[in-house]
């Protein structure tokens, strides 16, 4: 126990480390929020690229390759302007060199001279970071036509635009001369930092971000290779040093506690172990942040000391590095704040301030006054990959639901934190100091996230501390404590509500750049089948329980029970109470199923439910055998000899007290974090990335070789997984390929286009084997299966044969024919009863009489027989996304057009019941109609014995009983 406490602070240090790093390497890079942030680092640790545009034999080219060695990837061509123009739209290069004696014919050429000229105006502004070498092999004068340009340059000047001015001034800076002996000098000048500037390309133009973690991220690739390793390793490297400066930090200020405390808070927490565990320039910015507060924390409390000035200045440099003038603004605000707040100015304090004042001052003069590209790195505005986050989500709102999920389960304590903060009642200069770390870093992301797309919040491990230092000192018995602790579990339980129905929202902060769309309306989208694993929905209920018991004292409350119903009255009068609530309850039910209970096929089933089997009715006996137990409490102790009962109410008990009840919330914290990192990313992984999609090639690969070929992936140029793979643009060789036997062949493709390529090598007399469909977005397919391997089309599996069909057991056979081409051969319900709030499926099995030239989807009504209330069912046959009023487009489904004349395809559909739904028989009618107009297929014959018509186009297939 003493090795425990000597030790303990320091083995959950290491084992949050541990949690932190391991297995990072093992989910593939998310598209595209992972892959754009690698690719930027990729850049920067790869050599840089340097452009030749030269009319001749490549003499140009040859001589940088000779000069310049591996220091530089030389690639060539021969067109003009336009053709460089093309070249540097979508990538980066340091230098261009550009051959003029081919373009000016002399030193007297205006037009050759007008165009260069304007070429480099233009070219400049979109390639900021690059280095035009105007360069002539003697042909020209390049003084003289370095004149000529400029005259040019301010002959435009006095006529266009005044932006025009700014122009020319920056192509000019961007713009050298050279000579043959000059050239190789002046393109290892232009090749100089580039390892230090993290840019890409957008829109054709070449933006910045700020240098410190794509940096890092360079580095890890030179050591550890180009890995998901490498990638994520300086993220959870940030990660580690935040909790280590966190723990010694709060341990110095406070006591060892509640050091261990906030790092537990902070690793288990969802924003700050998913964001060191994925590849964002966030978990930097947290560092350096974190480093300079508590410096500036250290210098200002207690004695006169120089190495937390030195800290702390270099903590703001590395903060610009990492957050550029936005991380500035934040430590600049905390270390101005403290003084106003605390109410006095030391000379720690005056001296701290100045050096951060100073360097902000520096930082601002660096990053506006020089036209420099690499100072462009540190402004304000956050470049973005794509357009970013909707325009509807820049608000206040984002950044406090951030916090809300980002700090989820531990925000449950955020409205006692915030009562708790406002009333520190022991010497507040260091908790005050946390308050405003949590504060400072949320009112920049309000300002920044409408002016300069900035959507991180940087201040989770202060509020972890916050959190940490209320539970250590959080009081058992207030009645104001208690009052706000069910205010927070109310909003523990809107939160936990959320993520049930999707953990979206603690993944979404982290993936703005661009934002997830809804389902069927775009990508990416969340993917449906992802939910919150189980083991985190149990650790949420134990969180649950004990938030519920620490803030209403239920267990002590009944305690006072027994003594309350000794007395006989009280008893008879409770009693009495629950009979009339069992009572209502029976008649309400009654009533609610009157129908049921009347005309049902059910009715013995459903008064059994009313009865004694309804969860309702269960619970109120449980409650009424409860306060039996309570009454006679006494008299039973005396026959039970043991004292099992006893000890396990006091455990009970024990559960309300602050600090059990912090331990327990602790490792359900804990369980939920490790389930979020470990399971439910690599889980969402298999959707976001490729890499799984690879492996399974490689695989299946080593057992039957083939050739891989993506296909209308629309993945970008930073895509490690597939860039390199051979594309294949036109439908019909894709086709082509499949079909072919005699060798093997793999495809990616869009899930969404795979009913598509189905369709067309089975009407070739083919099949198509699907090797992986784990993904919600790619399917991996091979014409031929390998010994052993297992077909995963699902397709292939919702089309039967006849003998398949005559197999299936539990089926009601039945004949309904719609205009002569779709038949309705079969019906199996899965269960003849459904409970409101719940699902039960139906498969229709439809035969396709002949070929179907239209997309039909399938309409679907669910109407209560004797009353106008319908569940709506309409959907596309095997669709890959769930319909909704806003998604009723056909995406990837199973369309009519795609089944072949004698299939019988059969359709699954999960029939939602609502929980207001009415109680009674409901008939299910369906029909097929197409979308555009509305016209519905006609029903041309039926099985008048099993089916009933409406006159209406629809058919009546099987009754269901909702409860």
């Amino acid at each position: 126990m003493a090795l425990l406490k000597q030790w303990g602070g320091v083995a959950t240090l290491v084992v949050a480390s541990i949690i932190l790093i391991a297995g990072v390497w093992a989910p593939g890079l998310w598209e595209p929020w992972e892959m754009d942030q690698s690719q930027v680092s990729r850049l920067m640790a790869e050599p840089p690229l340097v452009l030749v545009a030269e009319p001749g034999n490549g003499e140009i080219k040859g001589k940088l390759e000779a000069g310049l060695a591996d220091r530089a990837k030389i690639e060539a061509l021969s067109g003009g302007y336009d053709a460089i123009r093309t070249a540097t739209s979508d990538r980066i290069f340091e230098a261009v060199v550009i051959d003029i004696d081919g373009s000016i014919s002399s030193n007297d050429d205006v037009e050759g001279v007008k165009a260069l000229a304007s070429f480099l105006a233009s070219s400049a502004v979109k390639n900021r970071s690059t280095k035009f070498i105007i360069y002539s092999g003697g042909m020209l004068d390049l003084q003289a036509i370095h004149s000529a340009i400029k005259a040019q340059w301010a002959q435009q000047e006095t006529t266009d635009e005044p932006h025009v001015a700014k122009m020319n001034g920056l192509a000019a800076s961007l713009t050298e001369f050279a000579t043959p002996d000059e050239l190789v000098p002046s393109v290892k000048s232009a090749l100089a930092g580039h390892s230090c500037i993290a840019q890409f390309k957008e829109g054709g133009y070449t933006v910045f971000l700020a240098p410190l973690h794509p940096w890092l991220v360079s580095k890890s690739f030179k050591i550890f290779g180009f890995n998901e390793f490498g990638a994520r390793f300086p993220s959870a490297l940030m990660g580690i040093l935040t909790l280590i400066v966190i723990f010694f930090g709060v341990r110095r200020a406070f006591d060892e506690k509640t050091a261990i405390l906030s790092v537990i808070i902070l690793a288990s927490s969802s924003l700050f172990l998913i964001g060191s565990r994925f590849v964002q320039p966030g978990a930097s910015i947290q560092f350096a942040l974190v480093l300079a507060a508590t410096a500036f924390g250290v210098a200002v409390t207690g004695a006169f000391r120089v190495w937390p000035l030195v800290v702390l200045g270099l903590a703001t440099i590395l903060l610009y590095f990492a957050g550029g003038m936005t991380g500035l603004v934040i430590i600049v605000s905390l270390v101005l704040a403290y003084p106003l707040v605390v109410g006095k100015l030391s000379r720690q304090t005056l001296i701290a301030a100045a050096v951060v004042v100073g360097l902000l001052l520096v930082g601002t003069i660096l990053t506006f006054v020089p036209d420099a590209a690499y100072f462009l790195q540190f402004r304000f505005t956050k470049a973005l990959f794509s357009d970013g986050m909707q325009p509807v989500y820049h608000n206040y709102a984002f950044a406090i639901k951030q916090i809300g999920f980002g700090l989820f389960p531990w925000s449950a304590f955020l409205p006692l934190v915030l009562a708790y903060a406002v009333s520190f009642k022991e010497p507040k200069s260091t908790k005050v100091l946390v308050l405003i770390g949590v504060l400072a870093p949320l009112g920049m992301l309000m300002i920044s996230i409408f002016a300069f797309d900035q959507t991180f919040y940087y201040g989770t491990p202060f509020l972890a501390v916050l959190i940490a230092l209320y539970l250590r000192d959080r009081e058992d018995d207030a009645l104001e404590s208690r009052l706000l602790a069910l205010f927070g579990f109310g909003l523990f339980l809107l939160l936990a509500r959320n993520l049930l129905k999707s953990p979206d929202p603690i993944i979404s902060f982290l993936t703005t750049d661009p934002m997830f769309v809804a389902p069927g309306k775009g990508d990416p989208a969340f993917p449906e089948s992802v939910s919150l694993p189980s083991l985190a929905k149990l650790a949420l209920v134990v969180i649950a329980g004990l938030l519920f018991a620490t803030s209403t004292k239920a267990f002590s409350l009944l305690t006072k029970l027994p003594a309350f119903l000794a007395r006989g009255r009280n008893f008879l009068i409770v009693m009495l109470v629950m009979v009339g609530v069992i009572l209502i309850d029976i008649l309400v039910f009654v009533a609610l199923k009157w129908g049921l209970l009347v005309n049902g096929p059910y009715r013995g089933k459903v008064l059994l439910s009313i009865l004694l089997t309804g969860p309702d009715i269960v619970l109120l006996y449980l409650v009424c055998l409860l306060l039996i137990a309570a009454r006679y409490a006494e008299s039973i102790g005396k026959y039970v000899k043991s004292d099992l009962p006893r000890r396990f109410w006091d455990a009970l008990l024990k559960l309300e007290k602050a600090s059990v009840s912090t331990v327990g919330i602790a490792i359900a914290a804990i369980v939920f974090g490790l389930t979020v990192a470990f399971q439910l990313v690599p889980e969402l992984s298999l959707h976001l990335s490729q890499k799984h999609i690879i492996e399974a090639y490689k695989v299946s690969n080593a057992k039957s070789p083939g050739e891989l070929f993506r296909h209308q992936l629309g993945q970008s140029k930073s895509n490690v997984y597939v860039t390199d793979i051979p594309e294949v643009t036109a439908r019909n060789q894709v086709i082509s390929r499949l079909k072919d036997k005699s060798k093997r062949s793999f495809f990616i493709l869009p899930k969404n286009q795979f009913s598509e390529v189905n369709h067309a090598i089975r009407a070739a007399g083919g099949s198509l084997a699907v090797l992986d469909d784990s993904s919600s977005r790619l399917v991996l397919v091979s014409n031929t299966l390998a010994a052993g391997e297992v077909d995963y089309n699902w397709l292939a599996d919702a089309t039967l044969t006849e003998e398949e069909f005559a197999k299936i057991p539990g089926m009601q056979t039945t004949s309904v024919v719609f205009d002569d081409k779709i038949e309705l051969v079969g019906v199996k319900l899965g269960a003849p009863t459904a409970k409101r709030g719940r699902e039960t499926d139906i498969k229709l099995y439809f035969k396709a009489l002949d070929k179907i030239p239209t997309s039909y989807r399938m309409f679907m009504h669910v109407d209560r027989v004797g009353s106008s209330s319908r569940i709506h069912g309409d959907h596309w046959v095997l669709n890959l996304v769930k319909e909704t009023e806003d998604q009723n487009q056909c995406v990837g489904c199973y369309a009519t057009t795609h089944w072949l004349k004698g299939d019988i395809v059969v359709d699954t559909y999960n029939i939602k019941v609502p929980i207001g739904a009415l109680s009674g028989l409901y008939n299910v009618w369906i029909g097929f109609y197409q979308p555009s107009g509305g016209r519905r297929l006609t029903v041309t014959s039926f099985d008048k014995e099993k089916v009933r018509h409406d006159g209406n186009n629809r058919v009546s297939v099987s009754p269901v009983t909702v409860e």
